[in-house]
């Protein structure tokens, strides 16, 4: 059974209201974020820390605000119900039975033209629809590249990892792969490294064993999940040219903190492909 009207209409409005109220949010959250994480005496750890909680306030707040429904201290700005078209004439009905009396009983108004709220839930709708495909799409080439990946189980460099994760005290198995279609290392989702294969072939164990840390340090801290939820927020709302700065903030971020994992575990400094 399709909604009527009007619950289309409440639905689009309250969806543009929640759009609007995040928008809003998120960049009072994200402004204060970034005046917060520029000064010197913030910690990396505190920098991630806020980053990440910039991503999802104004998503979470906007949310609360919209189920508590509640008065903002500023005020509400009225959405009016349309900016295009005007009302149709209005169509008389008269009662069944007194053609005669031409007084109309009962006036419908029709409203015509188009609602900005529809046009602006569709257009968000539909672009960020679009932006979640291409997302989906690049995220399956690029692993579809790394199809021809070699284990590395058994293998010195294999072996060396197990150590590693022994000595650091992680518990979750960790894969280790090579490949030739990559430059520098990456740590994937499913828990696994993948290294580029002439980093076997050009790097001392050592370098490796440093290498091998940085990224299981990502893994640790789940990064490529933290990742790949920034990218889908910047991808869905892109109305908000912020989160992009919040994602790049926080992979610089993410990377020094791997670098002061490593350097703790394996006491080397690091080594770059």
């Amino acid at each position: 059974m399709l909604p009527d009207v009007q619950t289309v209409v409440r639905l689009t409005d309250s969806t543009a209201g929640w759009l609007l109220t995040y928008l809003l949010h998120s960049t009072v959250i994200l402004g204060a974020v970034w005046l917060i994480a520029s000064r010197r005496r913030v910690s990396d750890t505190v920098r991630e820390i806020l980053w990440k909680s910039a991503l999802l306030g104004g998503i979470v707040t906007a949310t609360a605000q919209t189920v508590v429904a509640r008065e903002p201290l500023a005020g509400q700005l009225r959405l009016a119900p349309r900016t295009t078209g005007s009302v149709a004439p209005a169509m008389h009905l008269a009662v069944p039975g007194d053609v005669l009396d031409a007084r109309p009983r009962f006036v419908l108004l029709r409203p015509s033209g188009t609602r900005w709220t529809n046009v602006l839930v569709v257009f968000w709708l539909a672009t960020a629809g679009g932006a979640l495909l291409l997302l989906t799409l690049g995220h399956a080439r690029a692993l579809h590249g790394l199809g021809s990946r070699t284990s590395l189980d058994g293998t010195p460099v294999g072996n060396r990892l197990r150590v590693l994760l022994a000595r650091a005290g992680v518990d979750r198995p960790v894969e280790l792969s090579c490949s030739s279609a990559i430059a520098s290392p990456v740590a994937l989702i499913g828990e696994e490294v993948c290294l580029p294969r002439r980093a076997l072939l050009e790097l001392q164990p050592e370098e490796q064993d440093s290498m091998l840390a940085h990224e299981v340090a990502h893994i640790v801290r789940r990064d490529p999940q933290w990742l790949v939820l920034a990218r889908a927020i910047e991808m869905v709302f892109f109305l908000q040219p912020l989160n992009r700065l919040a994602r790049r903030r926080m992979q610089e971020v993410a990377e020094y903190l791997c670098d002061d994992w490593a350097v703790a575990r394996t006491r080397r400094p690091l080594a770059r492909t």
